[in-house]
C-alpha cells in the first residue's frame, strides 16, 4: 500500500476541521485558488495534468468511474464494441460494460502486454473502433506500433493508466497518447486515496461532458477555474449530460495533492528495489522474468515471473512453499485477472485466448514495495527454495524453455 504523505494529512485535517469536504462547497473558490481557500482537488487536478503534459483533468470516485466517463464523452454508442486487453482486471471490461458497450478482447503476449498482430485482425474482424488500452501491472506495449495502428483504423484510443502513470515511451508520459486516459488512486496505486481516479484529456468535448457527468449543476462548473472549457459548451452540456453522481471529494484531493510531486521519487526507489530483486531471481532456471522495451521508462510497483515448464498443480505447490503473503497466479480461477471469471460479459464463452490462458496460466505476481536488501533476499529465498522443493532442482532444457510460450531471456533493464 503506498503511504499516505505527512503533509496530506495536516492538509486532509485542516479540511475536516473547516468541514470543506465537497468539492463544490459554499466558500471554495470564491476568491482565488490560494491555500487559504483549500481548493486541493482542483490544485491536485492542475498538477496532475501538467505532469501528464496534457491540458485538462477532472478527479472522480474511481479509476473504472473515469474508463466509464471517457467512453460515454467519446461518443461510444449503445452497443458498441471495444477493444481491450484480454488480460487486465476485472473493472476494465466491466466499464465497458457499464457504458453499454461490448468488450471485444485482445490477446497478450509474453511480456504481459497486449498482442498488437491479436489487435489488428481483431480490428478487421469486428469493425470496433474504440479500443481501452490497459497498462496491466505497468507493462507498456509498443506505443509507435500502437498510435500506427491508431492511425491506419482510425481507432479512440482511451489509456488504462491505473499501473502507469509515472511511466514513459521514449520521454512522453504515458497517459499523454490517447484521447482520454485514465487513472486509479485506489490503496494498492502509486498515489493512494483509499478509492479514486482521474480522467485527463486534451479535448475541450471531453472535459466539458465529463465535468456534468460527474456531478456538476448549474453555475458549478465555474469552480473548476481552467480546468473547465469554454461556457458555450458547458451551457450546452449541463442540459444534456446524465449527472452520474461520480466526483472526488476535497478531502481525498488534499490526501493525494502532495503526493503527485513524488511521482518520479516512487518510481525510482521501487524500481531500484525491483532491479536487485530481479537480477537474484532470475538466476533460478525454472524463473524467467519478463523485460520491457528499451523505450520504456517503467514503474515496477508489482512483479510478475514465469515459471517455465510447470504444471498447474506445480504452480500452486510453489506459492503454497514460498509461504509469501500476496504471491498468486494469473491463472487460477478465483483471480479476477483471468478473462473466464468475467462472467458479465455477453457471451464470454465464445472467446478463444488461447495465447492468454498460456501466458498467464504459467505466470506469477507479487507486488512490491521499496525494500530493504534483507527483505530482497527473503523474496529470492522463498521462491528458490520453493521451486527447489517442487522441482527437486532440476534442470530445464532449453527446448523446455522455447516451448514454454517463448518466453523471453531472463534480463534485468539497466
Amino acid at each position: 500500500m503506498t503511504a499516505v504523505t505527512p503533509e496530506g494529512i495536516a492538509l486532509a485535517t485542516k479540511l475536516m476541521e473547516k468541514g470543506w469536504l465537497n468539492r463544490y462547497q459554499p466558500g471554495l473558490h470564491e476568491e482565488d485558488d490560494t491555500e487559504e481557500h483549500m481548493t486541493y482537488l482542483l490544485q491536485c487536478e492542475k498538477a496532475l495534468a501538467k505532469y501528464i503534459g496534457v491540458k485538462y483533468c477532472i478527479g472522480l470516485n474511481s479509476g473504472a468511474s473515469a474508463i466509464f466517463l471517457a467512453l460515454k464523452c467519446g461518443g461510444l454508442p449503445n452497443g458498441g464494441k471495444v477493444l481491450t486487453n484480454a488480460f487486465t482486471f476485472n473493472a476494465v471490461p466491466a466499464s465497458i460494460v457499464h457504458a453499454n458497450g461490448v468488450p471485444v478482447l485482445v490477446e497478450c503476449d509474453d511480456k504481459f502486454v497486449i498482442d498488437l498482430d491479436d489487435l489488428e485482425k481483431k480490428v478487421n474482424e469486428t469493425g470496433a473502433r474504440y479500443l481501452v488500452l490497459s497498462y496491466m501491472r505497468g507493462r507498456i506495449p509498443d506505443m509507435d506500433a500502437v498510435m500506427a495502428l491508431v492511425a491506419k483504423y482510425d481507432l479512440y484510443l482511451i489509456e488504462d493508466s491505473a499501473h502507469a502513470y509515472a511511466c514513459e515511451w521514449n520521454g512522453t508520459k504515458i497517459g499523454a497518447f490517447g484521447q482520454s486516459s485514465t487513472m486509479s488512486t485506489q490503496a494498492n496505486k502509486l498515489m493512494n486515496s483509499g478509492e479514486g481516479g482521474f480522467l485527463l484529456t486534451n479535448s475541450d468535448e471531453v472535459m466539458g461532458q465529463a465535468i456534468c457527468c460527474a456531478g456538476s449543476y448549474e453555475e458549478y462548473m465555474l469552480k473548476h477555474k481552467e480546468m473547465c472549457p469554454p461556457m458555450d459548451l458547458m451551457v450546452k452540456y449541463r442540459l444534456e449530460c446524465i449527472n452520474f453522481s461520480m466526483r472526488m471529494t476535497n478531502l481525498q484531493g488534499a490526501i493525494l495533492l502532495p503526493q503527485v510531486a513524488l511521482l518520479d521519487e516512487r518510481r525510482d526507489l521501487l524500481n531500484a528495489s525491483y532491479y536487485k530483486l530481479v537480477e537474484k531471481l532470475n538466476t533460478h532456471p525454472r524463473l524467467s522474468v519478463p523485460p520491457q522495451h528499451d523505450a520504456v521508462t517503467p514503474v515496477y510497483d508489482s512483479l510478475q515471473f514465469h515459471l517455465v515448464d510447470a504444471t498447474p498443480d506445480e504452480i500452486t505447490q510453489v506459492i503454497k512453499h514460498a509461504k509469501l503473503k500476496g504471491l498468486a497466479c494469473f491463472g487460477v480461477q478465483s483471480n479476477a485477472r483471468n478473462w473466464k471469471t468475467w462472467q458479465f460479459i455477453p457471451d464470454l464463452e465464445k472467446n478463444t485466448l488461447p495465447l492468454t490462458d498460456k501466458y498467464i496460466g504459467s505466470a506469477l505476481d507479487i507486488r512490491l514495495e521499496p525494500m530493504s536488501d534483507e527483505k530482497i533476499d527473503h523474496y529470492v529465498t522463498s521462491i528458490h527454495t520453493a521451486c527447489d522443493a517442487v522441482f527437486g532442482g532440476a534442470e530445464v532444457s532449453t527446448k523446455a524453455i522455447d516451448d514454454s510460450a517463448k518466453v523471453s531471456a531472463p534480463q534485468v533493464v539497466a
